[in-house]
């Protein structure tokens, strides 16, 4: 994971920061997409 991330880092434009910013929200939208499944059931 923290090879992949770097690796994305060193080619992308973007700064650190917010490369890790969408790392997390990515990450919090895909707990919810399961919290969301596992209350419907």
């Amino acid at each position: 994971m923290d090879l992949l991330a770097a690796t994305i880092a060193a080619r992308s434009p973007l700064p650190a920061p917010v490369l890790a910013g969408f790392f997390v929200l990515v990450a919090l939208l895909l707990v919810l997409v399961v919290y969301l499944r596992s209350r419907r059931r």
